[in-house]
């Protein structure tokens, strides 16, 4: 399976909003800075697995389900 980092984006700024987190917030948490979190929400950029992890444990998403795509398809 591929990784699909724009889905993942999306899902990330989805949840984030659902939690009220601001990018501001989320990147104070996870250890980045704003404008790194705005362009992994865009799809723009492909985060560290680190990065990722940190993403999905703060706003409770799924990894596997975050991240992957069925059948190779990007």
């Amino acid at each position: 399976m591929k990784i699909d980092y724009h889905n993942f984006g999306e899902r990330m700024m989805l949840a984030r909003r659902r939690r009220k987190f601001t990018q501001q917030q989320l990147a104070h948490l996870v250890g980045v800075s704003p404008s790194h979190i705005s362009d992994i929400e865009r799809g723009e950029t492909n985060p560290a697995h680190s990065v990722v992890v940190d993403i999905c444990t703060i706003l409770d998403i799924p990894e596997p389900d975050a991240l992957t795509v069925e059948h190779g398809e990007v």
